[in-house]
């Protein structure tokens, strides 16, 4: 009979324990449905990181401020070194430098330390033995070299044309010419070291690097642009024209430009620059072939209405040597010609020798070369003839008309083009202005539509003043969209992780949380006066302030800390607590003293990221309760609430199996310890009513005699 009753109990016992533990899953499963499917989302995570780290690996964060005052995360890792056969194994090797360097004088600083390089000798012997990025410094500036000896053979191999350019002129042109020549041959070597991308890799073995550029077209051109055809110069120094080959390492020139528009910070001035650049050279040649076709013809005309260039077109200016009045006909130095102006009839070339002959005393002419004159007044036809102004002289001769024809095509189709291209740069610079009107005439409309306080109305068109003045309107996700994660990790990295590293919850992290964190981030820009949270508001977001001045205030409006660029607030709520740790409640008011640009990482981001960094996670948990104790060396035991917070499935699942554990363990013992305590009571009940039986007439009697005793 005992032994039925026992197996009555353990079953009733067990079918308790059994429904506790069917309730708590059925909760938490309830509960955690969602976050199944942003851990399924979460698998590939890892594949986005900025760079491959191995969290497993005990790391250490360490912040270096010597380096050209630019500061330095450098992730330093413990490496497994294992010696095999007398030669050394290195495992685990994750070593990690992130370089943030300060934005001041960045480019200046790059332009010094690539001028360093060249007086270092290190620096031939990489150049001769290692092979060449194009996207490199060194490319780069290159590239401006030989940009430069290009346009000096552009605009030197016509100018000899004109008169007084020959002689010392001519002796520095031959001594420019043989220094561009040797940037072209240089420039043929280090085009046969330049490596390229393969399947995604670069090449770096250099034979088949100058296979590649022998079977291209750049080769060719380039060794036809070194023909030495000018060594008939020394023959006959006037045939200059026969640098012409040069001008086939023009393309050069492109190559400068696209490279130079990628990274310039100015790239529609940059365009426009290039487009004046590509006008100029058009005016030059075509100044020059016009000049040369007046030549042929004969420059001695004294009709100034020949097409051809003359002397008579430009002649030296002639200034007087004493103060001229117009209105003075009587004075020193005035010409008088009231009777000739009553005489309508009669044109000023009737007396122009008279006049001359009056001012030959009174003036002096300012002198000229002949070069001068002659590339100037060629250079203003050639403009007005480009651009189709017209309003020239016709043409007598065939090769002045074809001259005439081919420059009207030209005009027509180049400098429609380069009107349209400016038309498009112009276009793209009010592009923004544009939408920053629109935005405005739409929310003005609203505000008026909706009879929103004028007071509000100024407000929002002030924030939104600031928004176009500072660039707001641009959304950083969709610029940055297009790039692979890790080049929008990198760009994080430096803008970003200098200020998160220096949060004290966050230091000894692993890099990869880090880097994780960093990309979570989201740019918030808030008005004056705005408050980012209020006293009692939910706490779940942790601010970085990039921009501007924020204040922390109390419940009564006291300002306790003015925030500063590069400070944090709320870095205690991105993990929620409970128990009497609870940060769910904002404790203090944070609010924008004027524009602020704020950076906000959010507590779902950060639960998501801490699901793949179980360590991390406890070490912050544990950081976060201590800042809101003394003496934290106690940590409370995890309980039910805690399950819908940080941990995965798989630890939801063990959380719960050691609360069931512990709560079946409770349950056994305190059965064990009622069926003891029962069956003690038992026993003495059992002995009390055996007395009961033994004594009952007497214990009656007793009873009966204390009854009436009393009455």
């Amino acid at each position: 009979m005992n032994k039925e009753t026992s197996q009555e109990d353990k079953m009733q016992k067990r079918s308790f324990a059994s429904v506790v533990y069917t309730t708590i899953i059925i909760k938490n499963f309830v509960k955690n449905i969602k976050k199944e499917t942003d851990n399924d989302k979460m698998s590939n995570y890892h594949d986005d990181l900025v760079f491959n780290v191995q969290p497993s690996t005990p790391q250490v964060i360490t912040i270096d401020n010597e380096r050209n005052n630019a500061n330095e995360v450098t992730v330093k890792e413990n490496n497994e070194i294992k010696e095999t056969n007398n030669q050394k194994i290195v495992r685990n090797i994750s070593d990690l430098k992130i370089d943030i360097p300060l934005q001041t004088n960045k480019k200046k600083l790059k332009v010094f330390k690539f001028f360093r390089k060249l007086f270092k000798l290190s620096f031939y012997k990489d150049l001769l033995f290692e092979t060449v990025n194009r996207s490199g410094d060194f490319y780069y500036f290159w590239t401006l070299f030989v940009s430069i000896a290009c346009f000096y053979n552009l605009i030197l191999m016509v100018v000899f044309v004109y008169d007084n350019v020959f002689g010392e002129v001519y002796k520095i042109w031959i001594y420019g010419n043989i220094i561009c020549d040797l940037i072209f041959i240089i420039d043929i070597f280090i085009q046969s070291k330049i490596s390229y991308l393969e399947d995604g890799t670069y090449v770096k073995n250099w034979k088949r690097i100058v296979k590649k550029y022998i079977y291209s077209i750049s080769f060719v051109l380039d060794i036809l642009a070194i023909v030495p055809l000018d060594i008939f110069l020394f023959i006959k120094k006037e045939l200059t024209y026969l640098r012409i080959n040069r001008l086939l390492k023009c393309y050069r020139f492109n190559e400068y430009v696209e490279r130079t528009s990628m990274r310039t910070g100015y790239p529609h001035a940059f365009k426009i620059f290039i487009l004046i650049t590509i006008c100029f050279i058009l005016f030059h040649w075509n100044a020059s072939v016009y000049y040369i076709i007046s030549v042929l013809g004969g420059t001695n005309s004294e009709d100034r209405n020949d097409w051809a260039y003359t002397d008579v077109k430009n002649a030296d200016p002639l200034y007087p040597t004493c103060d001229v009045n117009i209105d003075d006909h009587i004075g020193d130095c005035g010409f008088n010609e009231t009777d000739r102006e009553a005489n309508f009839t009669l044109k000023r070339e009737a007396y122009v020798d008279e006049m001359m002959a009056y001012w030959k005393d009174k003036m002096y002419i300012s002198k000229y070369s002949n070069f001068t004159k002659e590339y100037s007044l060629s250079f203003y036809w050639s403009s007005l003839t480009l651009t189709t102004c017209g309003q020239q002289p016709y043409p007598n001769a065939w090769q002045e008309n074809i001259l005439e024809v081919m420059d009207t095509i030209i005009g027509v189709l180049v400098f429609a083009t380069i009107v349209g291209s400016v038309g498009t740069l112009v276009s793209t610079g009010n592009r923004d202005k544009a939408e920053y009107q629109y935005i405005l005439d739409g929310i003005k409309f609203y505000m008026k539509y909706r009879n929103v306080e004028p007071l509000f109305q100024k407000r929002v068109i002030q924030f939104i003043s600031y928004l176009y003045n500072e660039g707001g309107f641009t959304d950083d996700n969709k610029t940055l969209d297009f790039l692979p994660k890790r080049l929008q990790g990198q760009i994080a990295v430096n803008l970003h992780m200098q200020t998160l590293v220096g949060v004290n919850l966050f230091k000894d992290m692993e890099p990869g949380l880090l880097y994780a964190l960093v990309l979570k981030l989201n740019r918030v820009m808030y008005a004056p006066d705005d408050f980012l949270c209020n006293i009692g508001d939910p706490a779940r977001e942790m601010f970085i302030l990039k921009r501007g001045k924020l204040q922390t205030v109390d419940i009564n409006g006291v300002v306790l800390e003015i925030l500063e660029e590069g400070a944090t607030f709320g870095e205690t709520s991105i993990i929620k607590l409970h128990g009497k740790y609870n940060n769910d409640k904002q404790k203090l008011g944070l609010q924008s003293i004027g524009y602020s640009d704020v950076y906000v990482l959010k507590r779902d981001d950060v639960i998501k990221i801490l699901q793949d960094y179980p360590k991390e996670r406890e070490n912050l948990s544990y950081k976060i309760r201590k800042h809101f104790e003394n003496n934290a060396e106690k940590i409370e035991k995890t309980d039910i609430s805690d399950l819908g917070s940080t941990h995965t499935i798989e630890e939801q699942f063990e959380i719960m199996k050691q609360i069931i554990e512990d709560l079946d363990k409770g349950i056994t013992e305190a059965y064990d310890q009622f069926d003891t305590s029962s069956s003690a009571i038992k026993k003495k009940v059992t002995k009390v009513e055996g007395m009961y039986k033994k004594s009952r007439f007497k214990i009656k009697e007793a009873y009966k005699n204390s009854l009436q005793s009393k009455f």
